[in-house]
């Protein structure tokens, strides 16, 4: 199955879009192969998703893997792309059953045990979203405040791939999450409140949170 996520290069400080393209064979050995001019830190990416993605509590594809990252004619550095390329298996592997992910970039440092790292650009990658017309940004909950300087798009920061959000066996946040695309919650712009505190991104998160704007105006 192929599954398509969208997410960020940084050439100097000019941000790119980039779109990471992984297909999971049905067949062939288990082997992973990368393309598109990734460097170093990208190639070294693939052990890092896959300790991540089977720590977390997800399977990682056992046959022939392949992941492109396009344009392949722009060299890709630095490991924010450890997340959608982590994204982008579940979705192949079906543990993320829904499309919503790509109406969002997506960028993030993988540990080995799941855990999301801070990234280099999130300012930037939140001014090419919103140039893009995309609803927002998904991203270490470390660069939140950074990201969410930028007016016009939606901040979801998080600090794992196994979300806290996660409710289902086999089921990843992204799935399991339902993100709505009306409202920014305006108390995690100002820093004082975080969405990784929310049982879910309900309706209820939202009023919650207007009703405690409201209180302190």
């Amino acid at each position: 199955m192929l599954a398509k996520i969208h997410s960020f290069v940084l050439v100097g400080i000019d941000a790119i879009a980039c779109e990471v393209e992984a297909d999971v064979s049905q067949r062939g050995l288990g082997k992973v192969t990368l393309v598109g001019l990734p460097q170093a830190a990208v190639k070294e990416s693939v052990e890092r998703v896959r300790r991540a993605i089977i720590n977390s509590g997800y399977s990682f594809p056992g046959h022939a893997v392949l992941i492109n990252l396009a344009p392949a004619d722009v060299k890709k550095e630095g490991p924010s792309l450890d997340l959608p390329i982590a994204i982008g298996l579940l979705r192949a592997t079906n543990f993320i059953t829904g499309d919503r992910h790509k109406d969002f970039l997506i960028a993030g440092e993988l540990a080995l045990d799941g855990r999301l790292r801070r990234i280099k650009g999130a300012l930037s990658l939140a001014l090419l979203a919103k140039s893009l017309g995309k609803t927002g940004v998904i991203l270490p909950e470390e660069n939140r405040r950074e990201a969410a300087v930028v007016e016009g798009i939606e901040v979801y920061a998080v600090s794992s791939l196994g979300h806290p959000t996660t409710r289902q066996p086999r089921r990843h946040w992204l799935a399991a999450a339902a993100i709505p695309g009306r409202v920014k919650c305006r108390w995690l712009t100002m820093g004082f409140c975080s969405l990784m505190n929310c049982p879910s991104f309900s309706d209820m998160c939202w009023r919650c949170c207007a009703s405690r704007w409201k209180r302190a105006m």
